[in-house]
């Protein structure tokens, strides 16, 4: 089970996870809040530095909102991958399409910096 926090800002809002994402009813609950951080032309960082599993529905799901915020020139970045995460983006080649940084700081500096 996970559990969202979301922490509005000026140039983006953070969307913090906690627990796994299995694809279960939890799901639905992570894809409309990012879906409303879209719908209000909001750039989104998703942390998931306490989230310990993310299904591969999720990833598809990851994938599909980073297209479709791109269309909106919007931004969804993703940081906080634990060394598993990590690699699991990396072995599905996500890594090379979607927005991952390390951390916050990182992030900022490179989407957000004025």
């Amino acid at each position: 089970m996970a559990t969202f926090d979301l922490i509005v800002g000026v140039l983006y809002d953070r969307l913090l996870v906690s627990g796994q994402l299995t694809g279960g009813f939890e799901t639905d609950d992570f894809i409309d809040t990012i879906e409303n951080a879209e719908k209000a032309s909001k750039n989104l960082i998703i942390d998931f530095a306490n989230c310990n599993f993310i299904s591969s529905i999720v990833i598809g799901l990851l994938l599909k909102k980073h297209i479709s915020f791109g269309e909106s020139n919007l931004k969804l970045v993703i940081i906080g991958l634990n060394s598993i995460l990590e690699s699991v983006f990396k072995m599905t080649k996500m890594n090379t399409i979607l927005y991952i940084e390390p951390n916050l700081e990182s992030a900022e500096k490179k989407f957000f910096a004025k």
